[in-house]
């Protein structure tokens, strides 16, 4: 019996020392504490499973000739001791594979990772540099297709420019034809009427050449204004006519305006000078 007891001692000492060192290797060692619950599970799932195989098939003298109670409890110690061993055992497993076999493999991901990074950052200067290549022969391309957006960017500011000029022009015309005859027509066609007809006809939305054209209209309907309040008189001879000229002319150069308005209004005088004499010349053919 003592020698029983002896034998038993022994081995639940030598359970509890290596218990002690698997606590160690968990508690201890940084690559295996982490998994310390995973330990801990499966040490506890194969001490029950250990147990219930202790209970069920009799183990030497220790179990032989006992009782139904004697083995479940000759179990439950021999399950509580299998879980304390397999302890040691998946603690001794796991610290012989984080630190013994991994470590290789774990230098040849290393390694094999580092490779793949490598070959990466090769592959991503070569297409760097493949488009750099590209970008400096595109260089002149590049430089003639900016050339033409420039021009013709440029040439459409200028187009526009020309359309807004002749708007501008075509309307200051007009503005300037009235001011001529304002004191005459003022009562038959006003300020107002002027500036309604140039708002609705003469816009900046419309095309320079629409413009253009109704300000060669505007134009024909002040001079009709002006013939009505103030006919051209008939003549009957070349001498007629330049007599009126000169008085027209003398008359103009006594009214109270700029040199500008002045000279305006004596190219107007010229030019129905003009038209009167061909007309005269043309009623006096037989």
């Amino acid at each position: 019996m003592s020698i029983r007891m002896n034998d038993g001692s022994s081995i639940l000492f030598t359970i509890a020392i290596l218990f002690g060192v698997g606590f160690g290797i968990v508690r201890w060692m940084p690559r295996v504490r982490p998994l310390e619950e995973r330990i801990r599970n499966c040490s506890i799932g194969l001490g029950i499973v250990s147990g219930f195989l202790f209970c069920l098939v009799p183990v030497g003298q220790f179990t032989q000739g006992s009782d139904v109670s004697s083995n479940v409890i000759f179990g439950v110690m021999g399950g509580a001791a299998a879980g304390f061993l397999w302890f040691f055992v998946i603690a001794t497993m796991t610290f012989a594979y984080q630190y013994i076999i991994a470590p290789p493999f774990r230098l040849l991901g290393s390694w094999k990772r580092g490779l793949v990074e490598r070959r990466a950052r090769r592959a991503e200067e070569r297409r760097r540099l493949r488009e750099q290549r590209e970008w400096e022969r595109s260089g002149p391309e590049r430089e003639q297709a900016q050339r033409e957006a420039d021009a013709r960017k440029q040439a459409d500011e200028q187009t526009k420019a020309d359309a807004q000029r002749r708007r501008a022009d075509a309307r200051a015309n007009c503005e300037f034809l009235y001011s001529l005859y304002a004191p005459e027509i003022g009562n038959r066609f006003s300020r107002n009427d002027l500036d309604a007809w140039i708002k609705k006809h003469m816009g900046d939305d419309q095309d320079p050449t629409i413009v253009e054209q109704r300000g060669e209209q505007l134009r024909r309907l002040i001079d009709h204004h002006r013939e009505q309040v103030k006919p051209t008189p008939k003549f009957a001879n070349i001498q007629e006519l330049a007599r009126w000229f000169q008085e027209q002319k003398a008359e103009i150069d006594t009214l109270p305006l700029d040199d500008k308005l002045k000279r305006a209004h004596l190219v107007n005088l010229n030019e129905r000078y003009a038209d009167l004499t061909t007309k005269l010349l043309e009623s006096m053919q037989p």
